[in-house]
């Protein structure tokens, strides 16, 4: 607390709220986990925030993305243990993976030379055992590349949601003096025929009131529901 309060006073909160890069130093070991990451490999960029942790941001805005990449983790997480339940059954002594395992270690390497040297002519058994275990690690890199792609997906959206703060206040403002100068306005006569002026009918401004939690209101304070 102590230091927020202390980058709130020395930066102001704007400059303070906003990301910035990870230290990095290999002279000290310093190295802070980064809260946001875009881009992958050696051109990925890391972000630390601050004052506003991003689950706040993700739950204010990207809940449903956040859902999903819940329902793609509990995935990867099941496909993992798929792979560990398997090498456990059948990478023992006597076991079906027992040959492809080197100094009592199992992995899709071992698994896939062990496959080529005996593809013809080896134990049709041993062969379909390969051929599942690897089918478990493909499913296993799938769902985990799958549960990357989606969090790179909402650290970008996220990054950009927070560098863009006054966006929603600006849109909100915006549908107040919409709904404020449709409540105003006189409304004209019209033939018959014609389109009536929408007046204090719903619009786009209203829903987006409705949406931030307010009742769109005329000047003279009814409500214009």
């Amino acid at each position: 607390m102590h230091d927020d309060v202390f980058l709130v006073m020395n930066d102001g909160w704007l400059n303070a709220a906003k990301p910035r890069k990870t230290i990095e130093d290999k002279d000290r070991k310093l190295s802070e986990t980064p809260d946001l990451v875009v881009g992958s490999g050696r051109s990925a960029t890391k972000y630390k925030m601050d004052l506003i942790p991003p689950s706040l941001i993700v739950a204010r805005y990207f809940a449903a993305e956040q859902a999903t990449i819940d329902d793609l983790t509990a995935a990867a997480e099941e496909a993992t243990r798929a792979v560990e339940e398997y090498v456990e059954e059948h990478a023992v002594e006597d076991g079906l993976l027992a040959d492809a395992m080197d100094d009592d270690k199992i992995s899709k390497a071992l698994i896939a030379a062990r496959l080529k040297a005996i593809k013809t002519g080896g134990d049709p058994d041993e062969i379909k055992a390969l051929q599942y275990a690897t089918k478990l690690y493909n499913a296993e890199a799938a769902a985990k590349k799958a549960v990357k792609d989606a969090q790179a997906d909402l650290d970008l959206a996220t990054l950009k949601k927070i560098r863009r703060p006054d966006r929603g206040r600006r849109k909100v403002a915006r549908a107040r003096r919409q709904v404020a100068g449709d409540c105003r306005a006189p409304r004209r006569r019209r033939s018959p025929s014609a389109h009536a002026r929408p007046g204090c009918t719903d619009s786009a401004a209203r829903r987006t009131l409705r949406r931030d939690g307010e009742r769109p209101r005329c000047r003279t304070g009814e409500s214009s529901d």
